[in-house]
């Protein structure tokens, strides 16, 4: 894809996005955080523009916020330059579940 496609002139041009996005959030995640339950994005669709989420058990500390930039930069380097890119954290209450983006890109295992 040449990345000047728009969404709403190719039909799979959203789909290709979304799994480059997903595709490049998982490889980022080599080394996730220790408390990052989920890692979790979307392209909004008709849009340049794509939503990353952090989801954690507890307040992600100095060094785990510093990762989760360090994902959003590695992302930004496989998208086309004029996507913009929002990284939100969320953290998730004991017994509850992470509001999960469609695109799932890191899970951790259940719990035993």
């Amino acid at each position: 894809m040449s990345g000047t496609e728009r969404p709403g002139e190719d039909p799979n041009a959203w789909r290709k996005w979304q799994e480059e996005l997903r595709w490049s959030a998982e490889h980022a995640l080599e080394y996730p955080p220790g408390d990052l339950l989920a890692y979790s994005c979307a392209v909004v669709p008709g849009s340049r523009r794509a939503l990353l989420k952090a989801h954690f058990s507890r307040a992600p500390s100095e060094e785990a916020v510093d990762a989760i930039q360090a994902v959003e930069s590695e992302v930004a380097a496989y998208m086309p330059d004029d996507f913009e890119i929002e990284t939100e954290v969320e953290v998730v209450p004991a017994g509850a579940a992470p509001r999960l983006l469609p695109a799932i890109a890191f899970q951790a295992p259940a719990a035993a």
